[in-house]
């Protein structure tokens, strides 16, 4: 009898990362009391199931001739120590690497280490990272015996149903090098129509084993509906590698899988279709997802793309979900610039830019909180158009965050390709690759940098002005999606109708010996800025502070607290936009709605309710704003209330921790606040914003 065919699977995903548990206090009857749970919480560690290694097993379990031929390794997931990844794939016959920019570089290490220990062994590479035309990456990487294109599972089955002749040219959509050293590329599979030939991984069991061997770990799911996008976007690898057809998943084995995934305490769900809400059926999925949770008594936060010109569908499941009561969303709008030109270059004139705005007000009036998605650095875009997209965003309703992001180049991208590089002058720098909160010292141990290529430079954009964008994006975090200066900006920009460009280019442009610490703040951004350009990290290293990478808006902002600077901050910011045309006669305003800001804003250790009498409808503008409601800001007396004792931090360590909570529910930087004012529409106003509590856990 034939010794079956061993096999390892690497899925290293893009996320592992550790939530270690909120330690806000609130004063109940005089003493203060713990919120969220026991003191002695315990971090929370998470990390997605290895999805791909999961269809690729359950396809050849269900497909193979012969499937006792086959024996699986239980899959690599995490970024381990290469000797430690080595060992649990020791005795592979075959072993397959699905490959991203987060895990390439460390996939090629272990391959590379795993064919000199064992010279025999298969090695197979798909994912979106291997290139459509890859002999120069297999001549690079001597040690790829073969790549997959496309879709991988019926590939794979045949690579392993060959892996005794290794002739590999009777297989669709693979490349490869043949003894003598000629390149081969086959001709491409078509696109799989009957996406339930491949059988579920949740619901076959696949992970089971999994989840048992790590049982103090919780789990993040992808979870696809369906495979394709009709959207071609340049800087996208998704629309050119799954042309325009979506192929879709059967709805019952959909609807098990949300039953799985309620049933086993999944929390955290990531839904990678392209366009959710696409479909009319999106809307059921989005209702049974709701409903599964809510009958175990159970929560799940999920992040979606939502579907670029079907608003109406996008309304209902965003209801759908919200309304549930145990579902969060991050639902993003995937704007990425509102210039005409940047949108036809970048191919994406084919989405109506009017629906984001329909939908943007939508979610404001719904009370959904959102984030749109802006790219710094997109071929025509230049320093104006951004900076006027980022005042229009926020005109139009974005209070909640913009997701900047720098423009990337990746290898099956349109953008990767020569000519349209050079036709938009595209220039490019690896940058070393960190997520956003990673710990300076890795959880599991592996320290292999992964790079992404950048553009910092176009015909468009200059170094000088993509840096300044940069800058610009950094400051709107920090004064308008941090709160910092929002209540001020908000009043101002839609009280008044000052420009938001203007206000944010105010603060960068600041004289520096003047205001020193708005200099400080810039030289910060800036550095930061230039690091990237010489290939650094995005985001800022500190070792004091819970030894994390963090966004440079946020240290900004406790570099400011722990100085004790938060008071001299809004003393600039209050001499600054009164210095601007308009801000002399609008200083009395300018003074009140700083004071309400600075009031509101949340740090440590303080923990008694704060009373402030203003002569203008400020606070209560601001709640209308959030409402989607807008009223009059007008100049009438009211009492505010803000609400310090509901949210304590006893410690810089504990409200750092909050600031890492913070990131997809930005209201949270606020504490709450009550008026005793009327609302415009007739009822008190006794609703806060809904500030610093659990609600902010992303």
């Amino acid at each position: 009898m034939r010794r079956p065919i061993t096999i390892g699977l690497v899925t290293i995903g893009g996320l592992v990362w550790e939530r270690r548990p909120s330690h806000q206090y609130r004063m109940l009857d005089g003493s203060l009391v713990r919120k969220g749970g026991p003191a002695s919480a315990s971090a929370v560690r998470l990390a997605y199931l290895p999805y791909v290694a999961g269809l690729l097993q359950a396809h050849v379990e269900r497909h193979a001739p012969d499937p006792a031929a086959y024996r699986f390794l239980p899959p690599v997931y995490l970024r381990l120590p290469i000797d430690e990844i080595l060992k649990q794939l020791r005795g592979a016959d075959v072993v397959g690497f699905s490959i991203y920019v987060w895990n390439v570089q460390l996939s090629l290490l272990v391959a590379r280490r795993l064919k000199e220990l064992q010279p025999d062994v298969t090695i197979v590479f798909g994912g979106p990272q291997v290139p459509d035309d890859a002999e120069q990456f297999l001549r690079t990487h001597s040690w790829v015996d073969v790549v997959c294109h496309g879709e991988g599972e019926q590939t794979f089955l045949e690579i392993l149903e060959r892996q005794s002749d290794r002739q590999w040219g009777g297989i669709r959509s693979v490349s490869y090098l043949d003894a003598s050293g000629a390149f081969w590329r086959t001709q491409p599979r078509p696109r799989m129509q009957q996406l339930d030939e491949v059988p579920s991984p949740f619901l076959n069991g696949v992970f089971d084993d999994v989840m048992a061997g790590a049982p103090q770990q919780q789990w993040l799911v992808t979870w696809e509906t369906n495979r394709g996008c009709p959207f071609s976007c340049a800087f996208c690898d998704w629309g050119s590698a799954t042309a325009s057809r979506v192929n879709r998943f059967g709805m019952e084995r959909l609807l098990r899988e949300i039953e799985w995934f309620a049933d086993r305490g999944i929390h955290h769900m990531f839904i990678c279709d392209a366009n959710f809400g696409l479909l009319p059926r999106d809307v059921d999925l989005a209702e049974h997802i709701a409903q599964s949770y809510l009958e175990r008594s159970s929560f799940v936060t999920v992040h979606l793309q939502n579907t670029k010109n079907r608003t109406d569908r996008s309304e209902q499941i965003q209801r759908a979900l919200k309304r549930s009561g145990v579902v969060s969303l991050g639902a993003s709008l995937s704007l990425q610039s509102v210039s005409p030109n940047v949108l036809k270059a970048i191919q994406r004139d084919n989405i109506d830019p009017a629906s984001f705005e329909r939908l943007q007000k939508y979610y404001a009036q719904e009370k959904l909180d959102t984030y749109t998605d802006l790219i710094i650095g997109l071929p025509d875009e230049t320093y104006d158009s951004f900076a006027d997209g980022v005042a229009q965003i926020i005109r139009t309703g974005q209070h909640n965050r913009i997701a900047f992001y720098e423009c990337s180049v990746l290898p099956n991208a349109p953008m990767a390709q020569p000519d349209y590089r050079l036709r938009y002058g595209l220039e490019t720098t690896p940058v070393r690759l960190v997520e956003v909160y990673d710990p300076l010292i890795p959880i599991d141990g592996d320290n292999t940098p992964e790079f992404i290529d950048l553009v910092v430079a176009s015909k468009a954009m200059s170094r000088e002005e993509w840096v300044r964008a940069r800058v610009l994006a950094d400051f709107a975090e920090l004064l308008f999606f941090d709160r910092m200066l929002q209540i001020v900006m908000l009043a101002l920009g839609e009280g008044r109708g000052w420009d938001y460009r203007r206000m944010l280019e105010a603060f960068i442009d600041a004289d520096d010996s003047e205001f020193p610490l708005m200099s400080t703040t810039r030289c910060i951004f800036e550095a930061r800025a230039r690091a990237v350009l010489q290939g650094e990290p995005q985001f800022i290293p500190s070792q004091e502070w819970l030894g994390i990478w963090w966004p440079a808006d946020q240290y900004a902002i406790i570099g400011l607290a722990r100085a004790e600077s938060i008071g001299a901050f809004y003393e600039e910011a209050l001499e600054i936009l009164t210095r601007l045309p308009e801000g002399r006669q609008e200083r009395p305003l300018i003074e009140e709605a700083v004071r309400l800001n600075e009031a509101m804003f949340a740090v440590p250790f303080a923990w008694d309710d704060l009373h402030l009498e203003l002569s203008w409808s400020v606070a209560s503008f601001y709640l209308s704003l959030g409402r989607g409601e807008p009223g009059p800001l007008i100049n009438r007396p009211e009492t505010c209330t803000i609400r310090r004792s509901q949210s304590v931090w006893l410690s810089w360590d504990d409200w750092c921790e909050d600031l890492v909570r913070r990131l997809y529910v930005r209201r949270a930087f606020l504490w709450d606040v009550q008026t005793s004012a009327p609302a415009f529409a007739g009822t008190p106003v006794t609703a806060a914003v809904e500030g610093c509590g659990e609600a902010c856990i992303p």
